[in-house]
């Protein structure tokens, strides 16, 4: 399995932090550059994007660019090398005692898992799963989070199969990374998200890089009524689904 760490060069303590704690751990890794957004010129940008997400409802802004163009460098190196899997990670980790378990071998992945999250954020735990999970050794679990949509690529294994088609898909993109392989409907139908129950990484809780755009857009009438449409269908999706027995509950903690 590959294992790659993204990040830029302008935060050499990011790389310094994550390096220290996969050196304990006994964890080889290989830096990844990332792509700094804020070099891109306007022009490359417009090159990169496809017209604004109507969910989205707003461009993407040059940190969201470059944090996908790194990723895509990572699965890229997927392709280019002999593995089957990769394990991507971004700098800003902490990283659970048991990483090594995960991280160090691929044999533990049920085979038509091709994407795996082994992270979990400190301030969102409680999801609600489809029924269909699978039970690893030493009662580990490998639930698969539907609601809230299991967002974040701070560190998930990806395998050559979901490497192949994102890099396919991603020529040009109008998504953050993460809503990209996580939440886009024809992408999760053929590589579903599951998650570690016991998380093995969580958020450091530091600054991020890449600046948060706050910045909506400006959203017509019909893009309204089209989100709230949506809101609606998936609530109705959640309430019928927790009293059918199509979802469970499940927490998720970092370990």
């Amino acid at each position: 399995m590959l294992r790659l760490v993204i990040n830029l060069n302008r935060s050499p303590e990011r790389w310094n932090a994550i390096k220290a704690q996969l050196d304990r751990l006994q964890i080889p890794v290989r830096r990844i550059e990332a792509v700094d957004g804020r070099d891109l010129s306007v022009g490359e940008m417009d090159g990169l994007c496809l017209p604004e997400d109507r969910f989205l409802g707003r461009k993407l802004q040059p940190g969201e660019i470059g944090g996908f163009l790194s990723h895509r460098k990572c699965w890229q190196e997927l392709l280019d090398s002999q593995e089957q899997y990769a394990l991507v990670l971004e700098d800003d980790l902490l990283l659970s005692e048991r990483s090594p378990v995960f991280m160090l071998t691929e044999e533990w992945i049920p085979k038509d898992c091709h994407l795996v999250q082994l992270f979990v954020f400190r301030k969102q735990k409680k999801y609600l799963c489809a029924k269909k999970e699978y039970q690893l050794s030493d009662g580990e679990k490998l639930c698969q989070p539907v609601y809230p949509t299991p967002v974040g690529a701070q560190a998930y294994i990806i395998s050559r199969e979901a490497a192949l088609a994102a890099v396919k898909e991603s020529e040009k993109f109008n998504l953050p990374v993460d809503e990209f392989l996580f939440a886009r409907p024809g992408f999760t139908r053929r590589f579903p998200c599951y998650r570690l129950e016991r998380a093995v990484a969580m958020d450091a809780d530091v600054p991020s890089d890449i600046a948060r755009n706050k910045d909506k857009g400006r959203r017509s009438f019909l893009l309204n009524v089209v989100r709230f449409v949506d809101r609606m269908q998936k609530s109705i999706d959640k309430k019928v689904g927790r009293m059918t027995g199509k979802y469970v509950e499940r927490i998720f903690e970092f370990e």
